[in-house]
Parts: structure tokens; sequence; C-alpha cells
């Protein structure tokens, strides 16, 4: 899937999700984001956004 940039800003808007994770991944996920100084829901955000970014890589290697 890729992603284009539009004129259309209603991609941009915030929408919750509800995920039931482990404590484990929590704890883990917390510990990482005060490591590095930033809100535990911006580096799940970022997390997962650099992840579509490569796997729209990896698909892009694979048509070629």
């Amino acid at each position: 899937m890729n992603r284009t940039i539009t004129n259309d800003m209603n991609d941009l808007e915030p929408t919750t999700l509800e995920v039931d994770l482990p404590n484990w991944v929590l704890a883990s996920l917390n510990a990482r984001a005060k490591r590095i100084g930033i809100p535990m829901g911006d580096l799940i955000r970022i997390w997962i956004a650099d992840k579509i970014d490569s796997l729209d890589r990896d698909d892009v290697k694979k048509a070629a």
C-alpha cells in the first residue's frame, strides 16, 4: 500500500485504537520511551510508521 501526499488533510486526523498487549510488552515500551525521552504513545506511532515504510520498500523491491 503506497501512501501518497494529498491536499486532503483528513488522513492525518488521529483515530483511537485500543490494543491489548501483555504487561511485559508495555513495560518494555515504557522503558524504551523513557530512555529516549518521548511518550510511549509517540514511540508506538513512530515504530508503526517505520514498519509500514519498511514493508512498502520491501514491496517495491519485490516488484522490481
